[in-house]
């Protein structure tokens, strides 16, 4: 998965992976490397740090640890959100 987002120019801004999400799958690798990361009870919130123009690019590897039905969102914190409906099927 490819998480593109936008913040202030030349300051930090957080992601956050939702809960359900982070129960029907596991993060096999994060590129780049968040500057900081933390489990809370809305999901792991990602701190990344943008270019010149705001812009991050955060690259996940995924596996799925579930079956059946998983609703859950990505969003910037302070901003938008996307949802995300998947199914995964054995």
């Amino acid at each position: 998965m490819i998480i593109r987002s936008r913040g202030a120019p030349g300051r930090s801004h957080t992601i956050i992976l939702g809960n359900a999400m982070m129960e029907g799958f596991s993060i096999t690798s994060i590129q780049p490397q968040p500057v900081s990361s933390a489990g809370t009870d809305q999901g792991l919130r990602l701190t990344l740090t943008g270019d010149d123009h705001g812009d991050s690019t955060l690259y996940l590897a995924w596996r799925s640890d579930g079956l059946g039905m998983f609703k859950s969102g990505i969003s910037v914190e302070g901003g938008g959100q996307v949802s995300i409906n998947q199914f995964i099927y054995p």
